[in-house]
């Protein structure tokens, strides 16, 4: 390439630049500089081949078909693939609208889109309920869409969270329907004031308890990806690069 440069003729333009410059050996930085490569060793979280659930208070025995559960999911590090870590959260309240038990849970290390911690969140408290809530709220609109389309697309080989679809097609007996009557979807990441103008998909309006489980499921979720989240000197390191 005629623009192509020396490393002699090397302009670093940023304070970052020179931050990485200064912290990489000299033969990568010459690759880099000469070829737009750069190769760094980056210890990543240690693999998870199963959820690991943590109930901060009851358990799924305070499950039934009078409370309502609020599932969430979340994504650490999503932009880098082998450093990404994710989480879920189930929230159960009561009737009177108290908080009757919560979980926060470590999910596999494959899980790679916060619409698939989501799902995990939805799939685990079917399959630990012996009865179902008479209410799941989520904030992902793709759950009820996909739930929509049936078990035959859900759990198709050609659906990429097809394994998660069988799962939760084995817990409700493949009763799609049923699901779909208990599913509501619920804005989320608002403020308590903008949130109570809004409205659920079951054409309610949001209410207070509506928003603090919501935000509460949140929070728990993203407690559970930053269990196993990479060390903050490899995230940095990245984001210089």
């Amino acid at each position: 390439c005629p623009t192509a440069k020396t490393p002699q003729d090397w302009v670093i333009h940023t304070e970052h630049t020179r931050t990485l410059a200064n912290i990489i050996s000299q033969s990568r930085l010459t690759t880099h500089r000469t070829t737009g490569t750069l190769i760094a060793h980056v210890p990543r979280p240690l693999p998870l081949q199963d959820p690991i659930i943590r109930w901060i208070c009851g358990d799924p025995s305070d499950i039934d078909d009078r409370t309502d559960a609020y599932v969430d999911g979340s994504i650490k590090n999503a932009k880098w693939t082998p450093l990404c870590t994710a989480g879920a959260a189930i929230v159960i309240v009561n009737p009177r609208g108290h908080l009757t038990a919560a979980a926060t849970i470590r999910l596999p290390s494959t899980v790679a889109t916060a619409a698939e911690a989501e799902l995990w969140a939805l799939d685990l408290l079917l399959a630990l309920s012996a009865v179902k809530p008479r209410r799941v709220f989520t904030d992902c609109k793709s759950i009820l869409t996909s739930a929509k389309q049936g078990p035959v697309a859900t759990c198709s080989a050609s659906s990429p969270l097809a394994a998660s679809w069988t799962r939760i097609a084995a817990s409700i007996d493949g009763d799609y329907d049923n699901l779909l009557r208990r599913l509501v979807w619920a804005p989320a990441h608002q403020s308590a004031a903008k949130a109570l103008q809004s409205t659920r998909s079951d054409g309610q309006p949001m209410t207070i308890t509506d928003w603090r489980a919501n935000e509460a499921a949140d929070v728990l979720a993203k407690a559970g990806a930053d269990v196993r989240k990479p060390m903050p000197a490899a995230v940095a390191f990245l984001r210089l690069a």
